[in-house]
């Protein structure tokens, strides 16, 4: 809740938008995180650590996506 409040009150925020991904991921809205990361790199396209985290993120959610596939057939 923090976060988006953070975000409410200031879009530009780039760190929050860095920080918002982890609580929704952690919540499962692996959309709404992907979405929060994508915002942060528009904000702050250069900045390492919001691509850093937004890489591992797809990472993640890639493998978790590949292992879920599998299993279904």
């Amino acid at each position: 809740y923090r976060w988006e409040k953070a975000v409410a009150i200031d879009p530009t925020n780039a760190a929050a938008h860095n920080v918002l991904p982890i609580a929704y991921a952690h919540e499962g809205q692996l959309d709404m995180a992907r979405r929060a990361y994508e915002r942060a790199l528009d904000l702050e396209p250069n900045n390492v650590q919001i691509r850093q985290n937004f890489d591992l993120f797809k990472e993640i959610n890639d493998r978790t996506n590949q292992a879920k596939d599998t299993k279904s057939q």
